[in-house]
């Protein structure tokens, strides 16, 4: 059985769609152990990973959308090379599929499970990243594959003819899974036909990553070996330096500032800033703007006052090492969801900042609802009120998670084994 999954890259920077994608395969491994997996990434071959089993290899698809024919790995060829393949024989298909292993990958699969980088299945960001996600998904469906559509946030979609897209979509899949606690009613009510179509609701499969333990950690992240408290914050690149599209109720900036002051006034505490999107080198060689930069704006502007006791993750780290480390901290706040998810699903006390509706809608499906601080209808007062009670309530906080977790857990499990795996079988 083969099986491909797209929108789980591990090479775009972005350590939640790399944590999707990783944590997708680990699930995989569990509960369908005799599937052979491959990776939509941005080159051919294979890359190592580190699941819940340990170390594993395994093999990538390059894929992406393009309107490029010339593109070999781009959705035009593919569609084009599957068109002009109905009509040869198997054996010059076979030749064909030889010499452009993205389509070889794409017709030899049995079916293709798609998480969208997990929300990127909407209008919300941009009108080429909608069309690009379409585009994959469409692809699929032309080439006689079962679409799998994995627990994702859906929309907001926000044009008829995004919407009459996506149901056209959604109505040929064979299997479609939300990760929002009200996901399935949106669907039903946004996109008219789905009444016969079966949606399951199961929790973001992130919950489940595997931590990968860094080998040497500075004595003041040891929390044997410190002082005071340690607190983590993800500081979102897109809200930091953007024009706000997303309508908040607050500066961002200005709230960052506030939050830093905050931390660093509790006697001894130190303060971790925690990219969760670093940077990487684009196709034309240039590199993609991250939450690297926001850090470490925020850094040159309090390490001064606060020396030795304000600090910012440097270096290469992939989606595990990273919630290893965030697993040091006694407390947590971001406004990237997954940076978020890898301290709650570590029993952390976590201030989720929510710039968009799949904060609530992902952690009130997992139970923790209580830790969303809304951004986009609060004032800076608000929040930070909000903040330092999250803060306040400490231990009760982190036992309450603890109850949850395995909750979760099962959930996630429970679908792969009980919804999926019999699907995947039965390809």
């Amino acid at each position: 059985m083969k099986v491909v999954i797209l929108g789980g890259q591990q090479n775009t920077g972005n350590q939640g769609v790399s944590a999707l994608g990783a944590s997708c395969l680990d699930w995989l491994s569990k509960t369908v152990p005799e599937a052979e997996c491959i990776l939509q990434n941005g080159m051919e071959g294979s890359i190592e990973l580190q699941l819940s089993r340990g170390r594993v290899r395994v093999q990538t698809l390059k894929l992406h959308p393009s309107k490029q024919l010339r593109s070999r790995s781009g959705t035009r060829h593919l569609r084009l090379a599957n068109q002009v393949a109905g009509y040869l024989p198997r054996s010059l298909g076979n030749i064909a599929a030889s010499i452009n292993p993205s389509w070889a990958h794409l017709r030899d699969c049995d079916v293709v499970l798609d998480v969208s980088g997990g929300d990127s299945f909407s209008e919300i960001y941009s009108p080429a990243q909608f069309e690009m996600q379409c585009d994959l998904k469409e692809l699929v469906l032309d080439l006689g594959k079962p679409l799998v559509l994995l627990p994702q946030t859906y929309g907001p979609f926000r044009t008829e003819a995004g919407l009459r897209r996506v149901a056209s979509i959604i109505n040929r899949a064979s299997l479609v899974a939300t990760r929002d606690a009200n996901g399935v009613e949106e669907l039903r009510s946004q996109i008219p036909g789905l009444e016969r179509l079966t949606i399951h609701a199961c929790p973001d499969m992130a919950f489940g990553l595997s931590p990968s333990p860094v080998p040497a950690v500075d004595p003041w992240m040891k929390r044997d070996e410190r002082k005071g408290p340690l607190i983590g914050l993800n500081i979102s690149e897109l809200l930091y330096f953007h024009r706000d599209t997303f309508g908040l109720g607050v500066e961002y900036p200005k709230l960052i500032r506030e939050i830093v002051q905050w931390a660093l006034d509790i006697p001894m505490a130190h303060l971790l800033l925690v990219p969760h999107v670093l940077p990487f080198r684009r196709g034309n060689g240039s590199w993609s703007q991250s939450d690297v930069e926001a850090c470490q704006a925020v850094l040159a502007e309090f390490q001064d006052r606060f020396p030795e006791r304000i600090h910012s993750l440097s270096g290469s780290f992939d989606a595990g090492s990273i919630k290893y480390l965030i697993g040091h901290c006694d407390f947590f706040l971001g406004a990237r969801m997954h940076a978020c998810i890898a301290a709650l699903s570590q029993n952390i006390p976590t201030a989720a900042m929510a710039y968009s509706k799949k904060f609530r809608g992902v952690l009130t499906l997992a139970g923790m609802q209580d830790f969303v601080v809304e951004l986009r209808d609060r004032s800076h007062d608000e929040v930070l009120s909000q903040i330092q009670q999250l803060y306040a309530s400490g231990e009760q906080a982190r036992q309450r998670l603890t109850g949850l977790k395995s909750d979760v857990q099962s959930r996630i499990e429970f679908f792969f084994r009980d919804h999926l795996r019999p699907l995947l079988v039965g390809t």
